[in-house]
């Protein structure tokens, strides 16, 4: 039997299915009845996915790091 809540480390590895079928079948079984468990790994995978505004250059988050810390200086 689980502890209260899933592990932050197998909840990751769940969203990069990274866990052997035993830790999966188990995390399956406590998912089914612990909404707080089930939230955090549908977070965990939306962000595994999400795009990388950090990167792209027209993006407005460069523009400000662009505005605060100047080049020239």
């Amino acid at each position: 039997m689980m502890a209260n809540h899933l592990s932050y480390d197998l909840l990751s590895r769940l969203a990069e299915h990274r866990t052997s079928a035993l830790d999966e079948a188990r995390a399956e079984r406590h998912l089914e009845s612990c909404g707080r468990c089930r939230s955090e790994l549908e977070w965990l995978q939306r962000i595994r996915v999400a795009p990388r505004h950090d990167q792209d250059p027209g993006h407005p988050g460069q523009a400000i790091r662009d505005w605060l810390l100047p080049s020239s200086l």
